[in-house]
């Protein structure tokens, strides 16, 4: 699974976030159609005019720049609630551990109660 906190994956598919109204469209279509300039030629490859390209890339690149501190800032609270978590399964483990060797300890000396009072019972 990608970590939505990944900046290079945002910056790979922001400009493919579409909604309903847009029907079929994307945000990168939206912004090349209205940056598009009828008197320039179409890139062979995008179908885009060059202002159509510029005026998108401006734009992504505006949002990317804007949201980038707080997700780097998302990314590093990311890191730190891992190590916590982490080092909570640690402690858990630990916990555990010292249950099981307490019950033990509580199981052994029920065990030699119960064998001092059969002796006793028994008058041994």
């Amino acid at each position: 699974m990608t970590d939505r906190l990944d900046i290079d994956y945002i910056n790979r598919t922001l400009g493919a976030i579409e909604t309903p109204m847009m029907n079929g469209d994307n945000i990168s279509v939206m912004l090349c159609s209205h940056f598009d300039n009828q008197d320039q030629d179409e890139d062979s490859e995008t179908h885009w005019t060059p202002d159509a390209i510029a005026g998108c890339d401006e734009v992504l690149a505006a949002i990317k720049a804007h949201y980038a501190p707080l997700i780097l800032a998302l990314q590093s609270q990311s890191v730190k609630l891992r190590a916590a978590e982490e080092a909570l399964c640690v402690i858990d483990e630990e916990n555990q551990r010292a249950m099981r060797e307490l019950t033990n300890v509580r199981f052994n000396l029920i065990r030699e109660a119960c064998r001092s009072s059969l002796k006793q019972i028994r008058g041994e």
